[in-house]
């Protein structure tokens, strides 16, 4: 006879708030779908302890610049894609990702160090239309000074550029974001 295991409980008394990321055309938006993340009163997949509303969702990283160092074999799977941000978040979305991530490479102040906000309104612009899956922002590879560019700062902003999209902005320190940022503290 097999004895019985008695797996501790513990009540998590938090609960994450429940977003919607991305914005259909009935929405305002140009996605073909949304994605609804959060809600969880309990930690991960830990369901017998509380609620998870929704499943995980997968997101894949697509970059401005092709990835010099990246694996021969990954770059193989990944083929042209590579050199064009839009073409590449059409194949993440084929592949099956539920969110786009786009990262910007380019404006590494040790890599080409393009100015932040051309890379994040350039990458934004070409990819706008491409996925259907909701996408976040930019997430600035640089310097947190150059990071502020790419939100709001000198010319078109990934913000103004993407309104009404619904996107998740990348971590960022708050003096990077705060400026960009419409609502108060």
């Amino acid at each position: 006879m097999t004895p019985a295991v008695q797996v501790p409980i513990e009540k998590w008394t938090g609960k994450i708030r429940e977003i919607t990321l991305g914005a259909t055309a009935a929405e305002g938006g140009t996605r073909t779908r949304t994605v609804t993340v959060g809600g969880e009163n309990t930690l991960p997949f830990l369901s017998f302890e509380g609620t998870m509303p929704h499943a995980p969702v997968v997101a894949l990283e697509v970059q401005d610049h092709y990835p010099n160092e990246w694996s021969p074999l990954l770059k193989e799977s990944w083929g042209d894609v590579l050199h064009d941000p839009a073409a590449w978040a059409k194949k993440a979305e084929a592949v099956g990702a539920d969110l786009i991530v786009f990262k910007l490479i380019s404006a590494h102040p040790e890599g080409d160090n393009t100015d932040a906000a051309h890379a994040a309104a350039t990458t934004i612009r070409q990819a706008q239309g491409a996925p259907g899956r909701p996408a976040d922002n930019p997430a600035p590879d640089a310097e947190e000074a150059h990071d502020g560019r790419a939100w709001s700062g000198h010319g078109p902003s990934t913000g103004s550029i993407a309104r009404g999209q619904r996107r998740l902005a990348a971590p960022s320190p708050e003096q990077t974001y705060r400026p960009a940022v419409p609502w108060g503290a």
